[in-house]
């Protein structure tokens, strides 16, 4: 099995996740959220930040 099979990569992180992916802390990462400077989508009751939209988010700064 190749690591990528067994380590797939994400397609989207919890604001939680995305915070530690980003060495950000949590509060300020849902700031983010709140302010629309950080897109993400809510299902159920989750929200949800797509890993593109961290990659976008770091080249633009």
């Amino acid at each position: 099995m190749k690591w990528s099979e067994a380590n797939p990569e994400k397609l989207a992180y919890s604001v939680p996740g995305a915070a530690e992916a980003l060495s950000l802390s949590v509060d300020y990462v849902w700031k983010l959220v709140a302010m629309g400077e950080l897109p993400s989508v809510k299902i159920g009751r989750r929200r949800l930040i797509e890993a593109d939209k961290l990659r976008a988010f770091l080249k633009n700064r």
